[in-house]
């Protein structure tokens, strides 16, 4: 039980340089820039299930610093438009965005693999256009 929340401590604390942004800021966030914006999409109800989320997204942030340097922690709670646009219901919910556009999207509870898995096929065929 301790390592695990250490864990999650020191995964809170190395995502710290992810903006966590309130429903009037996010309405204001320009996701065309170039390079990839990721949208994180967390529940409270739902946190045992983000840790594989947030360990692939610090390798992936150690692995690609440039393409992984834009990451948007939005809450469940903050009733928004980004919600609301990207039809968000499943928590935990990981939206790559590149160009405007949404690339790719993990939903739910998912193995560190298979979120890892996801994204480098994303990226991979993002290369390749």
């Amino acid at each position: 039980m301790k390592l695990k929340l250490g864990s999650i401590f020191f995964s809170m604390f190395l995502l710290a340089a992810c903006s966590t942004v309130d429903s009037d800021a996010l309405a204001n966030i320009n996701l065309d820039g170039e390079g990839y914006h990721l949208l994180f999409f967390s529940d409270e109800e739902k946190i045992k299930l983000e840790n594989n989320y947030y360990d692939v997204l610090l390798d992936l942030r150690k692995k690609f610093p440039n393409e992984m340097a834009d990451v948007i922690l939005v809450q469940s709670t903050n009733k928004n438009e980004k919600i609301k646009k990207f039809d968000v219901s499943v928590y935990p919910t990981l939206i790559v965005i590149k160009d405007g556009e949404e690339k790719t999207r993990i939903e739910g509870k998912k193995s560190k693999r298979e979120i890892m898995n996801h994204l480098m096929d994303a990226m991979e065929k993002q290369k390749t256009k």
